[in-house]
């Protein structure tokens, strides 16, 4: 039968019809909330090269994923076994004394058992089975475990010791989430032994066969000092692969026996120029291998993720991603990515232009959801102060001219000819004055003089750009830094008055002005973290 509301319902619904409905539908929500949570730790999977048969199936199971995946529980695996790093500090044999053995012990004990903590929740994610199916968790659950018997001995006894297990405590480092960067460097490098070990031992009987011939030859000499035994000789062959006895260990030779050089001018050409080299490119070759074939296996889990993580929200027979669904989606996964920055994350997605995103274009979102957008209005060039409503006429105009102005290529090349005449200058300076810290009132005025015209080309642009489009350059924040030092330099009594000595520091912006130049600072800017690491 029918209702007034259209509906069609069997006779014995007709009683609590709308309470049953309501429970349906949350029913309906809390399972829709259920599969975006589940594409969630699909991702956060891929991201964090998580193995999938580890993925959580329980309610139960969820909750334990989550205990071990949020930032407080990285921070807690990162410090608690620094924290336990520095007892070293209070431990014999350092110099700083004055805590007890029983309070180090305590602090000792509550330290790793933080650890075993962790460890006992992420337990409960992998499962037990999983968990010591490691071996680095194996590995580190031996060592805990002998950590905690050295600390008891320790406290039981109440006396220092010899303790080894000590120095494997950075070991406990490794595990944490925020060091992924340095275990995956380790991992490499414990990987790329076999082929490096292969080599040492060709250079090591390098060193042997040419050390023994160096002893039968010259150990004769009465006057000779480098050959006289074979231990003696094959320090020394190994130091002259450095080159750093050379040519002191061939002149007493050449003295006796004028065909002597030969003998060392061969084993340099092999064993510096050749095996050395080729040792180098073996480890660079290993460790490059081992680096891609890491990351080709952490490219294609991220992509298993973002399939599973489709397929599970995606089920209709068109196959696409509508907005609606791809915002639920970044709600949970980028909980602080606001509406705005959704849409742009899709739009980019969105190569077809067809309102929906597909499996080929969801494929790229790491690329894109970490993004930051920038709102540029239409018809103004990227919202500089002077485009402002109510800016004055001529303001607007006087900024259009200097932005102009400060872009063109004329006015790059007069900031690298100031910049040239500064560093002859100062290299003028440097030659001709005795005392560079008691400076002439000559020199001081030319310091002034460039410092003025530093001043006044970051006004300009400022004034030019705006302040936001200043800023957004890594050299407009390096050149203010700069200049405000040398500012304070000159202003501030003696006791800040080397500040001017940073001054030298801007000529590294001449560099920035060649691309070439630009990409070995870029290069070396991103390769610093990772030498950090």
């Amino acid at each position: 039968m029918a209702d007034d509301d259209g509906l069609m319902r069997v006779p014995y619904q007709q009683q609590g019809s709308r309470r049953r409905q309501s429970n349906d539908n949350s029913c309906l929500d809390d399972q829709a909330r259920r599969i975006y949570q589940e594409a969630v730790i699909y991702l956060e999977e891929g991201l964090d090269n998580d193995k999938f048969d580890t993925h959580p199936k329980t309610e139960k199971e969820y909750r334990a994923f989550r205990r071990s995946h949020n930032h407080i529980y990285y921070t807690i695996e990162l410090l608690a076994p620094f924290c336990l790093m520095l007892l070293a500090l209070v431990e014999k044999p350092a110099t700083i004394k004055g805590m007890p053995v029983w309070a180090k012990g305590c602090l000792e004990i509550t330290f790793i058992s933080v650890i075993l903590v962790l460890m006992v929740i992420r337990g409960m994610w992998l499962g037990w089975k999983n968990t010591f199916r490691q071996r680095r968790t194996i590995m580190k659950t031996v060592l805990i475990i002998g950590l905690l018997i050295d600390s008891f001995v320790e406290m039981v006894y109440n006396t220092h010791h010899f303790r080894f297990l000590r120095a494997l405590r950075p070991l406990l480092l490794f595990d944490a989430y925020y060091l992924s960067g340095l275990r995956r460097i380790m991992r490499d490098i414990f990987y790329s032994l076999i082929p490096i070990v292969d080599m040492l031992v060709l250079v090591f009987f390098f060193l042997t066969i040419f050390a023994l011939f160096g002893y039968l030859l010259f150990s004769s000499m009465p006057d000779d000092q480098y050959f006289q035994s074979f231990k003696s000789s094959f320090v020394q062959m190994f130091v002259l692969m450095t080159t750093s006895n050379h040519p002191d260990i061939m002149t007493v030779q050449y003295d006796h026996k004028s065909w002597s050089p030969i003998f060392f001018d061969v084993f340099l050409l092999i064993g510096l120029y050749l095996l050395l080299n080729l040792f180098l490119a073996v480890v660079y070759g290993t460790f490059g291998d081992h680096e891609k074939s890491k990351f080709k296996k952490l490219h294609l889990h991220k992509r298993a993720s973002l399939i599973k993580a489709f397929s599970l929200i995606v089920k209709e027979q068109d196959g696409v991603m509508k907005y609606e669904q791809f915002q639920t989606l970044m709600k949970y996964f980028k909980p602080r990515m606001n509406q705005l920055e959704a849409l742009c994350c899709f739009k980019v997605l969105d190569k077809s232009g067809s309102g929906a995103v597909r499996l080929h274009e969801f494929l790229d979102l790491f690329l894109f959801c970490d993004m930051r957008w920038a709102h540029i209005r239409k018809g103004r060039e990227q919202g500089r102060w002077y485009d402002m409503a109510g800016c004055p006429v001529i303001l607007s105009k006087c900024g259009k001219v200097v932005g102009r102005i400060v872009e063109h290529n004329y006015f790059k090349f007069l900031v690298a000819f100031v910049l040239v005449l500064n560093l002859t200058a100062l290299l003028f300076q440097a030659i001709y004055t005795t005392d560079p810290v008691g400076q002439s009132a000559r020199f001081d005025s030319v310091d002034n003089l460039f410092l003025a015209l530093y001043s006044l080309e970051l006004a300009l642009k400022v004034f030019g750009l705006g302040p936001t489009q200043f800023f957004r350059d890594f050299w407009n924040w390096f050149d203010t830094a700069i200049v405000i030092l040398s500012l304070i330099g000159r202003i501030a009594d003696d006791s800040l008055a080397s500040f001017v000595f940073f001054r030298p520091l801007r000529l590294i912006r001449l560099f920035a002005l060649r691309k070439r130049y630009r990409d070995i600072l870029f290069t070396m800017w991103v390769v610093m973290p990772r030498m950090g690491q």
